[in-house]
C-alpha cells in the first residue's frame, strides 16, 4: 500500500512540474534512487583479533545488499556533476572450507554410533555492515546515448558486527560429539574497523524521459576499494544496479517591471530681499510608488511625484551689523575693553636625550628607524644649536648628537641590542645585528675608533615594557646606547625667548541686524598687517561668541590688533565692519631700560622613567643635580608628572604623582616651596603613536621661575 502511494505521489509531482514547465529547461535535478548491491569480500586473515578460530586459510565471499538515497544532478552541456547520498548495506558471508582427518563424530539417526573418520568443515563469518555514503561523480555524455560516470565513493560505517561459526558440511547426517552441527561460535563488533572508507567508481547511466522535466535513470556502477575495511586485509568490491527518478527544477523567471511616471505640481508666491532676481525654487518633493498587477511576468507600476514650488519676487535690502571684541582671563572672567599685555621672557629649556634606537619588527635596518641618518661629508655642518626646539625632532638626531660628542671625548660607548622575544623575534642573532649596525654608523659616519665602541646583546632589555601588548613589543625591539661620560649623553640646553599674553583670550561676537540671512561670513585679525587669526563660514552666524587664543606675530610695537568682520548677502553684495584691540608690549630691552625685575624661566624634563617605574635612574640623578643648582631662595618651582596613554586613568594619575614626589624628594624641596601637577592619564605631552613618543611621555617636567636679580646671585 505504501509503495503504491509513493508511486502515485511521484506521478503527480512529475505531471505538475511538466505542466508548469512547458518548454523551459531545468537547471538541475533531484530525486530518490535505489539499487541492488552485489559485494565481493576478499581477505587474507585466518581469525579475527581476539576471536580464536582454527581456520587454516583466508576467507572470501559475496553478499547481496541494497543502496537507497537521494541524487542531485547538474547538467553542464556535454559534461555534468552528480552526487549520490544515502545508506548502503555491503553485508556478506565469507568462509573457508577445510578437510580435517580422523575426527570423532556421531550419527544423527539410530543407531547413534560414534565413529572416527575424515570430515569437511566450513569456517564462516557473517558480516553485518551498514554505511552512510556520499558519491560525487563527473559525467560525460556519450555520442550514442547515455552518460559515462567516474568519481569517488566516501563512506562512514554506522554498523560493523559479525557472527562466527564452524559448521560440519560432510559427511551428511552427522554431527559433532555434542550432537550439534555447529561449534566454535562467537559474535561481536568487527575488531580494528576503519570507519572511513573510500573507493574509485566508474559507471554508466541512461536517461529515460517521462516528461519535459523528469526522467527515469537506470545506472550501473563498479566500486574499487582504496583501503581495507580493517587494519588487516579485508577488501570489498561492489557492483550496483539501480534506478533513480529525477525531478527537474525550473529556474524562476524574473518579473519585468516597467514604471510610468506622473507629475503633480503647485506653486506659491513670496516676497523676499534675499534674491537678486525673481526666481522659482523647489520647496519639497514627495514620491509614491503604486504597484500594478503582474500578468505573464510583466508588471506596470505607477510613480507619482508631487512637487511644490515657490515663486520668489526680489525686493531690495541693506545689511547692518557689528563686531565686538572682549577679553577673557584663565578663570573665565570677561574684560569688556581689554588691553592685551604681551610680555617677553627669557627661557632656558633642557631637552634630555632618549638613548634608545627603536627598530621595526624582526628588522635590524637602521633606515627603518626614526633616526636621521647623514653622510660623512655632512658631519662637519652638524651643530646642536641648529636643531629645532622640539623634543621628538631632537630625538631624530640623537645618534648624530652622540656621534659628535663622542669625537670630542675619549670615553668608551656601550651599544646593547635587544629583541622582544615574540614569535617573529626569537633569535638573539637579531639583537646582535641591531647592536652591530648602530656601532657601524658611529664608526663609518662619525669616524669613532671601533675600539671605543663595545657591543653586547641579549633577549629582553633590562627594563622591558609590557611583553603582552603590541606597543610593549615595539618598545622592546631596540638598541640602547650608554657611556660613563655624562657629557656624551647630557641633555641639550637652549636659551630662547617666549611671549605671554594677558588676558590670553579674546571673545569675538559678530552680529547682523534683525538676523537677516547671509550667504558667507569671515573674521580676520591682523597684527602689524599680518593675519594672525581668521575664521569663516556659510549661512547664519554662530549663536555664541568665537574664542580666540591670542598668538601675536614677532612685532613688539604697541600697535593695536585690527579686527575685520566681512559678510556677503544672498545677492552677492559685500559688507564690512571693523574694530581694534589695544596692546601693550613689554620687550626684554624695555625691561632693562626701565629696570623691571624680570624673571628667568628654566624648564627641565627628566627621562627616562622606565615603563611602570617611578625611581630616578643614575642619568636622571645627574640631571636632577643640575636642576638643584639652578634653584635659588626666591625661585618658584613647579613639577608636572606624566605617563603614557596605556593603563587605567586612576593608576596613571597615582604613578605620575609618585614620579613627582620622587623628584621633589631628590631636589630636597619642602611642600611649601613646590607646586605639583600629576597629569598622568589626563594629558600627554607627546604622541603615543610611536615607541619614542610613549617613552618621552614617561617623564617629569620641572619649571623654575627665578627673578633676574636672584638668578644672578
Amino acid at each position: 500500500m505504501k509503495v503504491h502511494f509513493i508511486f502515485a505521489l511521484c506521478f503527480v509531482l512529475v505531471s505538475t512540474t511538466s505542466i508548469r514547465a512547458q518548454e523551459q529547461i531545468p537547471s538541475w535535478y533531484i530525486g530518490p534512487y535505489g539499487s541492488l548491491m552485489q559485494s565481493f569480500h576478499h581477505s587474507d586473515f585466518t581469525y579475527l583479533p581476539g576471536y580464536p578460530s582454527c581456520c587454516a586459510d583466508s576467507r572470501s565471499g559475496t553478499g547481496l545488499g541494497y543502496d537507497i538515497g537521494l541524487l542531485f544532478h547538474v547538467p553542464l552541456n556535454q559534461y555534468g556533476f552528480r552526487i549520490f547520498a544515502g545508506l548502503n548495506n555491503p553485508s556478506a558471508t565469507i568462509y573457508s572450507d577445510e578437510k580435517i582427518g580422523n575426527q570423532f563424530i556421531r550419527n544423527v539417526q539410530p543407531p547413534f554410533d560414534t565413529l572416527a573418520r575424515d570430515i569437511i568443515v566450513r569456517h564462516e563469518i557473517d558480516a553485518q555492515l551498514m554505511a552512510f555514503s556520499l558519491r560525487p561523480m563527473a559525467t560525460f555524455s556519450l555520442p550514442f546515448g547515455g552518460d559515462l560516470m567516474a568519481g569517488l565513493g566516501l563512506s562512514y560505517f554506522l554498523t560493523h558486527t559479525f557472527s562466527q561459526s564452524e559448521k560440519l558440511i560432510a559427511p551428511d547426517n552427522a554431527a559433532f560429539i555434542d550432537g550439534r552441527g555447529v561449534r566454535n561460535e562467537s559474535s561481536g563488533t568487527i575488531p580494528n574497523t576503519l570507519l572511513f572508507q573510500s573507493s574509485f567508481i566508474i559507471g554508466f547511466s541512461h536517461n529515460l524521459p517521462i516528461s519535459n522535466t523528469s526522467a527515469l535513470m537506470p545506472f550501473i556502477e563498479y566500486h574499487y576499494p582504496l583501503q581495507s575495511l580493517t587494519s588487516y586485509s579485508w577488501n570489498i568490491q561492489k557492483v550496483q544496479i539501480g534506478l533513480s527518478i529525477n525531478f527537474g527544477i525550473i529556474p524562476s523567471k524574473e518579473t519585468v517591471i516597467r514604471v510610468d511616471t506622473v507629475y503633480r505640481r503647485d506653486t506659491v508666491t513670496s516676497m523676499t530681499p534675499i534674491a537678486r532676481l525673481d526666481t522659482i525654487r523647489l520647496l519639497f518633493v514627495q514620491t509614491r510608488l503604486s504597484k500594478g498587477i503582474e500578468l505573464e511576468n510583466l508588471r506596470v507600476d505607477t510613480l507619482i511625484i508631487n512637487e511644490s514650488f515657490e515663486f520668489l519676487k526680489s525686493i531690495s535690502s541693506t545689511l547692518h551689523g557689528d563686531i565686538v571684541a572682549k577679553g577673557m582671563d584663565n578663570n573665565g572672567n570677561i574684560i569688556p575693553k581689554p588691553i592685551i599685555t604681551i610680555e617677553e621672557w627669557e627661557q632656558i629649556e633642557t631637552f634630555p636625550l632618549l638613548p634608545y634606537v627603536y627598530f621595526d619588527e624582526a628588522s635590524s635596518d637602521l633606515g627603518g628607524t626614526d633616526q636621521h641618518l647623514i653622510l660623512t661629508a655632512e658631519t662637519g655642518r652638524f651643530h646642536e644649536d641648529s636643531l629645532p626646539s622640539a623634543t621628538l625632532d631632537i630625538y631624530r638626531d640623537m645618534m648624530n648628537i652622540v656621534g659628535k660628542r663622542a669625537k670630542e671625548s675619549n670615553q668608551n660607548i656601550l651599544v646593547s641590542g635587544y629583541i622582544n622575544e615574540s614569535a617573529q623575534e626569537s633569535s638573539k642573532d637579531l639583537a646582535k645585528s641591531r647592536a652591530e649596525i648602530v656601532k657601524e654608523y658611529f664608526v663609518n659616519t662619525w669616524g669613532i675608533n671601533p675600539n671605543r665602541l663595545k657591543t653586547q646583546f641579549g633577549g629582553l632589555p633590562p627594563f622591558p615594557s609590557n611583553v603582552n601588548s603590541m606597543e610593549g613589543q615595539s618598545e622592546n625591539s631596540r638598541a640602547e646606547i650608554f657611556s660613563k661620560d655624562f657629557s656624551i649623553m647630557a641633555p641639550l640646553k637652549k636659551r630662547t625667548y617666549i611671549k605671554t599674553m594677558n588676558p590670553p583670550y579674546v571673545l569675538l561676537k559678530p552680529t547682523i541686524e534683525d538676523a537677516k540671512p547671509i550667504r558667507d561670513w569671515s573674521i580676520e585679525v591682523d597684527d602689524d598687517n599680518k593675519i594672525i587669526y581668521s575664521i569663516s563660514g556659510k549661512g547664519d552666524l554662530p549663536d555664541s561668541s568665537l574664542t580666540w587664543q591670542i598668538t601675536p606675530t614677532q612685532s613688539m610695537n604697541d600697535k593695536p590688533f585690527n579686527v575685520k568682520f566681512t559678510a556677503v548677502d544672498t545677492l552677492g553684495k559685500t559688507y564690512q565692519w571693523t574694530t581694534s584691540i589695544a596692546t601693550e608690549r613689554i620687550t626684554m630691552k624695555k625691561k632693562q631700560e626701565l629696570r623691571v625685575n624680570d624673571t628667568l624661566i628654566e624648564r627641565f624634563a627628566l627621562i627616562l622613567f622606565e615603563f611602570n617605574k617611578s625611581t630616578l635612574s643614575p642619568a636622571n640623578q645627574q640631571i636632577a643635580n643640575t636642576i638643584r643648582e639652578s634653584i635659588k631662595d626666591n625661585s618658584l618651582v613647579t613639577i608636572t608628572g606624566h605617563t603614557d596613554q596605556r593603563g587605567n586613568i586612576d593608576y596613571n594619575s597615582a604613578l605620575s604623582q609618585s614620579r613627582c614626589k620622587e623628584v621633589q624628594r631628590f631636589l630636597q624641596l619642602p611642600d611649601d616651596k613646590v607646586t605639583i601637577f600629576p597629569l598622568g592619564g589626563k594629558t600627554y605631552p607627546f604622541t603615543n603613536e610611536s615607541p619614542q613618543g610613549r617613552a618621552y611621555c614617561r617623564t617629569v617636567f620641572v619649571e623654575i621661575r627665578t627673578p633676574v636679580s636672584s638668578a644672578k646671585k
